[in-house]
This record gives structure tokens, C-alpha cells and sequence, in this order.
């Protein structure tokens, strides 16, 4: 019960983005530079908990675990050619064998239906995220260790572009959309979507569609 505890306060109650930790972490050039694959989408469901030793649910360690989630693509920005709809699976260090029924059992919701507070002082904005919403992921090719016995060791995988191995962090990789404003990384705010993708204009290996083409193309998909 103990573990379920320390599980549910590390990973998702995030009352504090960056006024909490003065720990070093990137910034928002090395984020846009340094990413292997950038892009739009949503969470959609945790699909492995792995335990990288190979101990057992009753010995294992929760840096020893390893977390693989399922994102849907929304929008691609940066890195290879994934379409809308298309499954990214990201690896993330720092869980427990079990957690997913726990998490169930315990608190009577599931991974899919997490909410995160979130708080930029610097802009001035509050959010409260369900983990279903867009947002904007900065990504590297994964290099944690696979669970061979499993299926998904041969799937493409990717983690968090960051400087933390604690898997509560990730949130420092990731723009949130939030009241009509993409804010997030060492706080960045764009008040406009347009705003947003002249500034990646800067940058080389992305590719930013004008605001109508993109609308028409979403359209055309849905």
C-alpha cells in the first residue's frame, strides 16, 4: 500500500511546474534542437510495465521498472514520418510491476483518467490536464533497456527529451495546450497556434504547415 502511495504522489498529483525544482534542465533551443521526433498527440493508454532485472512484482525496484505508453499522433512536427492516428510508444524509467491494477484498486481510477494541476508563475496560468488532452512531445530514440520476452522489444520506441530519469519529470519535455495557449518547457508561451509555429521556423528538421492547409488536412482525415 505503501508503494501505491509514493506511486500516485510521484507520477501524476503535479501541483508546481517549475517553481518547485531548481534542478539544471534544457533549454527551449536545446529542446527544439536536440529532439530526435517532435509532435502533437495524446496519451492513449499504458501498454508494458517491465522490471529490467527481472524481478518479481514483490522484489522489484521502482528505478529498476520501465513504463511503455502509447501516444496517438495528431499532428507531426519534427523527425520521421508518422501520419495522423498513428501509435508512438514512449519508454519512461520509474514505476512498480502491478501499478496499473493498483492504481485501479486503490484510488478507483484508472492510468487513462488522470488529471495533472499544472502552474506557470511566470505566465500567470493554472491548468488542470487530463492526460487524454493534446499536447506536444519532445522526444529521443529510447535507450533504456527492452524486456526481451515482450512483444514491444521489437516496436520503435522513443523517451522523454530530459535531463531526469525520474519518470514524474517528463512533464518538463512537453508544451501543454491549456486555455487556448501552448505553454511548457522552461516557460515558453505562445497565445497563438501561429505564434507557435514561426517559432519552430527557426529551427532546422521541422516541417510547419500554414494554419488553413493544416485545418483542411485534418478535415480531410477525420
Amino acid at each position: 500500500m505503501k508503494k501505491n502511495l509514493l506511486f500516485l504522489t510521484a507520477l501524476f498529483y503535479v501541483t508546481s511546474l517549475y517553481a518547485q525544482n531548481n534542478e539544471k534542465h534544457l533549454t527551449n533551443e536545446e529542446f527544439f534542437t536536440q529532439a530526435d521526433i517532435v509532435f502533437e498527440g495524446y496519451y492513449l493508454k499504458t501498454v508494458d510495465i517491465y522490471d529490467s532485472k527481472g524481478n518479481d512484482k514483490y522484489n522489484s525496484k521502482f528505478e529498476d521498472c520501465y513504463q511503455i505508453d502509447a501516444y496517438i499522433v495528431q499532428r507531426m512536427y519534427k523527425g520521421p514520418k508518422y501520419n495522423a492516428g498513428d501509435i508512438i510508444y514512449i519508454v519512461s524509467q520509474g514505476s512498480f510491476l502491478g501499478a496499473k491494477d493498483n492504481l485501479e484498486r486503490y484510488s478507483g481510477i484508472g492510468f487513462d483518467e488522470i488529471s495533472i494541476g499544472l502552474s506557470f508563475p511566470k505566465i500567470g496560468v493554472n491548468c488542470t490536464l487530463d492526460n487524454r488532452l493534446l499536447a506536444i512531445h519532445f522526444l529521443v530514440d529510447s535507450d533504456f533497456p527492452d524486456d526481451v520476452n515482450s512483444k514491444y522489444a521489437l516496436y520503435k520506441k522513443y523517451r522523454f527529451l530530459t535531463l531526469f530519469n525520474d519518470f514524474s519529470k517528463n512533464y518538463y519535455s512537453t508544451l501543454f495546450i491549456c486555455q487556448d495557449k501552448i505553454i511548457g518547457l522552461d516557460s515558453l508561451a505562445f497565445h497563438e497556434r501561429e505564434d507557435f509555429y514561426n517559432y519552430m521556423k527557426q529551427f532546422r528538421g521541422f516541417t510547419v504547415l500554414e494554419l488553413p492547409q493544416e485545418e483542411e488536412q485534418l478535415e480531410n482525415r477525420e
